[in-house]
């Protein structure tokens, strides 16, 4: 009988301490149907991993308010197979909605929505694409976020602007990602009506402009954006990616420029940068997962294989005005407010559309020879 007794309680202690590994362990594999919501994140050693990590923080404190299971699913690698196994396996652990970000995920999206076609997906960014390009597809089952960034790339002029600086840079990244033509054309928008309303005369605000592009290193990154701020740049708009934030603000910092940043609120973190222009991602989760699970768990009609686009309107735009973020002293956050008031109610319409290359009538913008681009 002892020995009996001694092998349930050895049984029953066992079984406990697996209970107790399982509810705590939030990175371990989960068992069938234990989350309902995945984010699929890159690797921990992501240059832009501060963009998913937001992400899962708004995901989680959606979940969390409203008692739905969530879980923030990491990739093993940053390419598309481990990017679909990383999705495989959300679904086949239970996963009913799989929410995904960036450009890079536009192609991984475009082949798993067919392959699981039973879940839905949160896609922010551009419209699924093949490898190619060479087809666009959003399923039936998909629904896609993208953010009005004109309005924040016209905030960042405007800002700059009113503060009382004129020589202005503006650093894109790929000159193929809509989101940065977004912000580049806001942005002379914003320079143009800021300088209208201070009186300032033909050329009196001026933009060094370039789109980075594919295959150009820090390098030279870093000897151009200390070219500008050595002659008479003053602020630079920094969306050229996260992998050549440091070295615009490095340069800034060297030489007592000033940086906007973007995405993500960056102001806390180095001394150079003014404010940043974001996006709201818990605002944003929020409304279309409420779209979502207004429908029981399926993409309404009007939703599937659809786009929203998400602005200032939906306080899903705007400056980081807390403290430590917000650096400017002659625009006060009561112009800010006003400013911001006067595109809610479509006093002022920031145009959504993009050209590679805009022109102004007021504002001088210069852009680097092609041939300097190169390595």
């Amino acid at each position: 009988m002892k020995r009996i007794i001694g092998l349930l309680l050895v049984v029953t202690i066992s079984m406990l301490l697996v209970a107790c590994s399982s509810q705590n362990s939030g990175d371990a594999i989960a068992s069938k149907s234990e989350y309902e919501i995945a984010v699929i994140s890159e690797p921990t050693d992501a240059i832009n991993i501060e963009s998913y990590n937001q992400l899962w923080a708004s995901v989680a404190k959606y979940s969390d308010e409203k008692n739905i299971t969530s879980k923030n699913c990491v990739t093993k690698l940053a390419e598309k197979d481990a990017r679909l196994e990383t999705i495989k396996n959300a679904v086949d652990n239970g996963a009913k909605v799989v929410i995904t970000l960036g450009s890079e995920y536009s192609e991984t999206v475009y082949y798993a929505q067919s392959l699981h076609p039973n879940t839905q997906f949160i896609h922010i960014g551009n419209a699924p694409h093949s490898t190619d390009y060479k087809s666009i597809k959003t399923g039936m089952n998909v629904h896609c976020i993208e953010f009005n960034y004109e309005q924040a790339g016209y905030l960042a002029g405007y800002s700059a602007i009113m503060e009382g600086y004129t020589k202005l840079g503006f650093v894109g990244g790929k000159d193929d990602v809509d989101d940065v033509s977004h912000y580049g054309n806001g942005f002379i928008q914003g320079v143009e009506d800021a300088s209208t309303k201070k009186g300032l005369g033909k050329d009196e605000a001026g933009i060094e402009y370039w789109h980075i592009g594919t295959g150009v290193n820090s390098t030279i990154v870093d000897e151009r954006v200390r070219s500008w701020y050595s002659e008479d740049t003053e602020v630079v708009l920094a969306c050229g990616g996260e992998e050549y934030f440091d070295t615009i603000t490095t340069a800034a910092n060297d030489l007592y420029g000033k940086v906007i940043a973007v995405d993500t609120d960056k102001g806390a973190a180095n001394k150079s940068v003014m404010t940043t222009a974001y996006k709201n991602l818990d605002n944003a989760i929020e409304i279309v997962l409420e779209k979502l699970y207004g429908n029981k768990g399926v993409w309404k009609q009007d939703d599937a294989a659809a786009t929203t686009r998400l602005g200032i309107a939906e306080n899903c735009i705007g400056l980081t005005t807390k403290e430590n973020s917000w650096w400017y002293e002659e625009f006060t956050q009561e112009d800010y407010n006003e400013v911001v008031a006067d595109i809610k109610e479509g006093v002022i319409i920031v145009s959504e559309e993009i050209e590679r290359e805009p022109v102004s009538k007021l504002i001088e913008i210069n852009y680097p020879q092609s041939e300097s681009l190169s390595e």
